[in-house]
């Protein structure tokens, strides 16, 4: 019998393990696939009308919310972001490297890495300025909707 077990333990223990993660370290579906389009603010959480104002940006250019990562400017790294196309709702631009800096307001950076990158006010300042609508809205019809 305990030449069995020897025999048991020799071949159980010289096969690979595996660990197994626990249920709940396994990350979501929504979390392992980041999403096509990041949306820098000035600060999270938006006010109500702020947030109503961007969901509109979002349903007129036919982005799903879904898609959407919301990221307040202070943490905002465009190289680490690179492969999403951007929208940068804030009014002076001192985050950006300065390949996308130079661009300035209301202005698409198509080319920076593999980003396509969009400079417009803050969205409170956007909520009152008609002539930056329209502009945005050319680039929004530029990057997503073409």
């Amino acid at each position: 019998m305990n030449e069995q077990n020897d025999i048991f333990y020799e071949l159980l223990f010289s096969q690979p393990l595996y660990l197994i993660p626990d249920k709940h370290e396994m990350p979501r579906a929504d979390e392992r696939i980041q999403s096509s389009v990041l949306v820098v603010v000035t600060n999270l959480p938006l006010a109500p009308a702020e947030e109503e104002l961007l969901q509109k940006i979002l349903q007129a250019a036919k982005i799903n919310p879904a898609q959407v990562d919301k990221m307040p400017v202070a943490d905002y790294r465009a190289e680490e972001n690179s492969n999403r196309k951007h929208i940068l709702f804030f009014v002076k631009p001192d985050r950006l490297p300065k390949e996308l800096a130079v661009f300035g307001i209301y202005r698409a950076a198509p080319a920076y890495e593999k980003a396509h990158v969009i400079i417009a006010n803050d969205l409170a300042t956007l909520a009152t300025d008609t002539a930056g609508k329209k502009q945005l809205w050319e680039l929004l019809k530029q990057t997503f909707l073409q």
